[in-house]
């Protein structure tokens, strides 16, 4: 978060207004209001050691609410470094495919919920079963703890928690970032703690701290035990470790899926005639890079005009490319896809071939049968088009270049002489 030079300046006038002295200094949020005229929740929400007021920290206050618009300053320190994790285990999800919809917003709440939609959640924790119980905002219950010797009381403080999850013994509650703090404000696991403390305490409660690292992509996990329940500073690391998650692709059931659906039959009469598919999955990443044009691309690949014109239409025919105003640019399906990594890029583009009528008829036969020969692809272009002579042919050996590129960058398909072999077994055979 970036400091907040409003509040910081805010608080400066608090102190020189109070003049505290001592270990405990109780303030209102209607005085906050009135010395600072700033909203009192924004000068109280810390998550870091980074945007904590420096004359808070410079003074070595906590600040605690305890009372629904009632504040404490107390002697301590707020924060928790967060310990390094040396170790980076690679995990498989569960899931047979991977939850879309959680990843358009990127926040928190998205990566949390795959951690645990995956299976990694139970499985760092080592506790099978949880279920999704705890979700935002709700207020505490009435209890006591202690910050260096001085005891406080607290009651109906609003509480966030970002998830938590519930077994037949354990309560887990989790705090979850994006991005890699160094530190954590203490409050944001003690207060749930204590609260689900005391309302079950025949249940084992579990702080743990979660962060998704976008630079690396992994899944980070830190659980914490308070030592003394009743001491705010007595926050401990159980253990901690980083994931990678593997999303493992079923990938006959999705092509039984995609064949099952209706294709565009608007682009019934529409075959491809660029035979080399890397550049037509390049042609989207280039255009964000100013390569626009026929020109700018023909340059690029060192090929002719003509030819940068096919692999514009191929591109067109996929559903990532368009022309307007006699540049070459971006469809929402082409936004989508230059955001994807190389793994998600090859199911994406799966699933984009398989809307092409004869693309999607030479699959269904290749589901059926388990091979689909060149001559069988041959005669579904010439029953489905007007070509004639041997383009048939020919456009049929594009299309067999195609699937060949998703044998080298996803394995589903083999090329065997004239053959194209899937690379699965399937019920459907």
């Amino acid at each position: 978060m970036a400091i907040n030079r409003k509040v910081w300046s805010a608080w400066e006038k608090i102190f020189n207004e109070i003049k505290p002295e001592g270990s405990l200094i109780t303030i209102s949020a209607e005085q906050i209001k009135q010395i600072t005229r700033v909203e009192p929740r924004m000068m109280a929400k810390f998550d870091t050691r980074e945007d904590y007021p420096e004359i808070l920290l410079r003074n070595g206050y906590v600040l605690l609410p305890i009372k629904n618009g009632i504040y404490t300053l107390v002697k301590g320190d707020p924060f928790h470094d967060l310990e390094r994790i040396n170790e980076i285990g690679e995990y498989v999800s569960e899931l047979k495919f991977k939850p879309e919809t959680l990843f358009k917003v990127q926040g928190e709440s998205c990566f949390l919920d795959y951690a645990y939609l995956s299976g990694l959640l139970e499985c760092f924790l080592g506790i099978s079963n949880l279920k999704l119980t705890i979700r935002g905002r709700s207020f505490s219950p009435f209890f006591r703890f202690n910050v260096n010797n001085v005891e406080l009381e607290v009651e109906k403080v609003q509480i966030e928690i970002d998830a938590g999850y519930e077994s037949i013994s354990e309560i887990v509650l989790v705090e979850a970032k994006v991005g890699m703090p160094t530190n954590f404000n203490i409050r944001q696991l003690y207060y749930p703690y204590r609260s689900w403390y005391k309302r079950l305490p025949h249940k084992r409660i579990i702080p743990v701290f979660f962060v998704y690292d976008k630079r690396y992509k992994t899944y980070n996990f830190w659980q914490y035990e308070f030592a003394d329940h009743e001491e705010y500073n007595s926050i401990s690391l159980v253990k901690s470790k980083s994931f990678i998650i593997k999303q493992e692709q079923d990938w006959g059931a999705l092509i039984c899926e995609l064949v099952n659906r209706q294709p565009d039959w608007s682009k019934v009469e529409t075959v491809p005639q660029a035979d080399d598919f890397d550049r037509v999955t390049r042609l989207p990443l280039l255009i964000v890079k100013g390569i626009n044009d026929s020109d700018k691309f023909a340059k690029h690949e060192n090929f002719s005009s003509r030819q940068s014109s096919y692999y514009r239409e191929a591109a067109e025919l996929v559903g990532l490319v368009q022309m307007k105003n006699n540049k070459y640019v971006l469809t929402e399906a082409g936004e989508v896809y230059i955001n994807l990594n190389e793994t998600e890029r090859g199911e994406f583009l799966l699933r984009l071939l398989l809307k092409l009528p004869i693309i999607h008829e030479a699959m269904g036969v290749l589901l059926k049968k388990g091979f689909l020969s060149l001559n069988e692809l041959t005669a579904i272009i010439e029953k489905r088009t007007r070509l004639g002579n041997n383009t048939p042919r020919r456009r049929a050996k594009t299309v067999k270049s195609w699937l060949k590129w998703f044998s080298r960058k996803i394995g589903i398909f083999r090329i065997e002489k004239d053959n194209i072999v899937l690379g699965f077994q399937t019920t459907n055979r």
